[in-house]
């Protein structure tokens, strides 16, 4: 087997294992079924993931270094912080369209029920596109581009909560009776952070009060 077929063999472990683990529970779900799912043998599983711990600590550090390399490739960018957080949710959402399954069970892991229990060991990294983000917008408010009335990180939460709420309803609220479901693409992505920047942006009749 080439590299190329390994990397796609490793893919469709991920995208199953994360599937069943979303759908039914860490505990719920046995390597048998992750292999069959698949469509592997279960000894071919077992060479590239000792065990079901090992797989999903495995997809679990795999989402967070994609994670915070992007994250670290745009943070780092000469542009603007507003550009650099509509590139940030651009990834965010382009990632959902063309993940679904693996961004289902991160979604699952951080927020649902269906916890493995390895979350308190990875939340250190979790937190580090929230740091990163903070600190843009404390350097767009010492710059009075963003308003001083609240702190950076309370600024950054509410940009959490806006951009999120759509990754939700794509990835864990899959019912089409519930709501409509937006199309999360670039356009999206624009339209929610100029909401927020909005309301943050300090405007120059604020600007020539201060």
């Amino acid at each position: 087997m080439d590299q190329e077929q390994q990397i796609e063999t490793r893919k469709r472990i991920f995208d199953s294992a994360a599937k069943l683990f979303a759908e039914r529970g860490y505990s719920s779900v046995s390597m048998r079924e992750i292999a069959d799912a698949a469509e592997v043998s279960k000894p071919m599983l077992y060479y590239y993931f000792e065990s079901k711990t090992g797989l999903c600590r495995a997809l679990i550090e795999d989402g967070i270094d994609k994670m915070i390399a992007e994250v670290n490739r745009i943070v780092t960018k000469p542009i603007s912080v507003e550009e650099r957080l509509r590139e940030l949710t651009r990834e965010r959402y382009r990632a959902v369209r063309e993940n679904p399954e693996i961004m289902r069970f991160h979604n699952d892991f951080l927020f649902g029920p269906n916890a493995s229990g390895l979350i308190h060991e990875y939340s250190e990294r979790m937190e580090y596109p929230l740091r990163a983000i903070s600190q843009m917008i404390a350097e767009a408010q010492a710059k009075n581009e963003f308003t001083s009335d609240m702190d950076p990180d309370t600024l950054t939460l509410m940009y959490i909560g806006l951009t999120s709420v759509f990754v939700h309803i794509q990835i864990a609220l899959n019912r089409p009776e519930f709501c409509t479901k937006p199309e999360i693409d670039d356009r999206l992505a624009d339209a929610v952070v100029s909401q927020f920047i909005n309301g943050v942006r300090v405007h120059p009749t604020q600007s020539i009060q201060s």
